[in-house]
Order: C-alpha cells, then structure tokens, then sequence
C-alpha cells in the first residue's frame, strides 16, 4: 500500500493514543488541476469522512494519489477497525462510466462523508475549484467485497452539478432510498439532468424524484448554488429540508418533491421555503 496516498490514523479517543496508523503512498498536489487553488492546502489524501461498519468492524474511505506515470487515481478502501490491515480485496481503483461520461479521478473531488446503507457504500463528488469539466457523481460499491454496485451521474447532458453537502453524507429513508443535494449545473425538466437539485434515488441509483429551484439559473449564474448544504430528513414525517448559498430553507415532501416549477409568480412546488439568515435575502 505504500505506493498509494496519504496516512490513516486510528486514535483511542480517552487517552488520544495512536492506535495504528498506515501510509497510503503519495498524495495528490492540491495545485494539480488549478496551480492557485489553495482551499485545500498542499495535498489531498483522504478528504471525504470515512463511514464505520461495526457489525463487521471495518472502516471505509477513499484515499487519492500521485503515481509515478503522473496519473491521479483514486481507491476505495476497506481497513480493519482494530488494526488498519485490507480487508475484501482493498483498495479498488474507482472507475466508473454513466452515459457518455467517464469518471474522471483527477478533476472529482470526494468532498462529502461515505454512506453505508442497503449493504452498500454510497460515495459522491464534486470538483476542484470549479476547474475544467466536471459532474455530480455518486457510486455504491458493495460492503461486504468492494464490487461496484450502482453509477450515477447527474449532468450526463451538460456540466458542473457537484455534490457538496458540506461534507456530510447522504440521507437515507426507511425504505433505502438515497437523498443529496447538488450544487450548480445543468438541469432539465424531465429530470436526465438534476443539477442544483435535491434528489431522490432507490437503493440501486435509480431516479425516483427531484426539486430544483425555479430560480435555478439565476442561482446557478451567481454561484448561490442549492447544493452548498446537505439535506436532512425530519423523524416521523415524508419532510426533507436543506438550502444552499442563497440563505433560503426548503422544506419538500419526498412522496412529491415538485421537480422544477415554471410559474412566472416564482413560486416552488415545496411545502414551505423560508430566509434562515437575517437581513435581506
């Protein structure tokens, strides 16, 4: 594993020992795809918040690299909680095509929490500093032997869509079906592409639904994208609230979450949408 990217800790969380630790090789230059881009600073190894299976006492993550040959893979990795040893034949090299479009490891940054659910890890991603062509992507690989399951990617027809969320995971509801938010980017209405949305999607990435602002250009061409927040399922209800740059709070019912309205009133087919912040909006 040394020729793989950046070091993995485990930390007793009462005494704050390193418990062990384990180098994954040469991390990616945070000035590789942009030489000015400085919100992540010197390299890029593991970003995204790992997620822990404790039923089988493993710890999942994804971790990026520099080879030698100048390519930029990235791996998921499946370690033993106790001792950082591989576990199901890690790390896989992440590849992946939706459509048209090719995964791309260099310009897709891993930026939100992994997500265990339905026996698989969801993982998602945006872009570096927003440099050269980039999707919203998300992909489940198989818990239990690191098989890629599902493939998603939501501008297949356009650009840009990253998946933030601030780096927290995606939600999950009682039946399986996953939610996320996506930043800036191509949409259409018939939902083929689901930039600066949130979405709704069955256990195997399926569509199922979708609500984008109905001022989503406007948003989108003054980088107050909806999907700078993540999304949060409200116990006990169909509710789903989440916002983004604008300061605005939607609350969406995910037995209908609206799609994207047209009404020259400016008005969204949401529950309720409200300022979260004070002044104007």
């Amino acid at each position: 594993l040394l020729d793989r990217t950046a070091i993995s800790l485990s930390v007793d969380a009462d005494s704050g020992a390193i418990l062990w630790q384990r180098n994954y090789g040469p991390a990616m230059p945070s000035g590789a795809v942009e030489p000015t881009y400085h919100d992540i600073d010197d390299t890029i190894g593991i970003e995204g918040t790992p997620v822990i299976d404790l039923t089988t006492n493993t710890i999942y993550f994804v971790s990026r690299n520099l080879l030698f040959d100048g390519t930029y893979p990235q791996y998921l990795n499946a370690a033993d909680l106790s001792t950082g040893a591989p576990k199901f034949g890690s790390p896989v090299e992440i590849t992946a095509t939706y459509q048209s479009v090719a995964f791309d490891p260099k310009h897709q940054n891993q930026r939100p929490a992994l997500t265990l659910a339905n026996g698989n890890i969801y993982i998602a991603w945006a872009s570096h500093t927003d440099a050269n062509t980039w999707h919203g992507w998300v992909i489940a690989y198989s818990a239990a032997n690191l098989a890629q399951t599902a493939v998603y990617c939501n501008t297949p027809d356009g650009t840009k869509g990253g998946i933030w969320q601030a780096g927290q995971g995606m939600t999950v509801d009682a039946n399986g079906n996953i939610y996320f938010s996506s930043g800036n980017g191509y949409y259409t209405a018939n939902g083929a592409d689901t930039g600066n949305s949130f979405v709704k999607m069955t256990p195997s990435l399926g569509l199922l639904d979708w609500f984008t602002p109905y001022n989503s250009t406007t948003l989108n061409n003054g980088d107050a994208d909806l999907g700078s927040a993540g999304v949060l399922g409200v116990p006990g209800t169909p509710y789903l609230i989440g916002g983004g740059k604008q300061g605005l709070l939607y609350v969406v019912d995910t037995n209908s979450m609206g799609h994207f309205a047209t009404s020259p009133s400016g008005k969204d087919n949401v529950v309720q949408e409200f300022g979260a912040v004070s002044g104007q909006i």
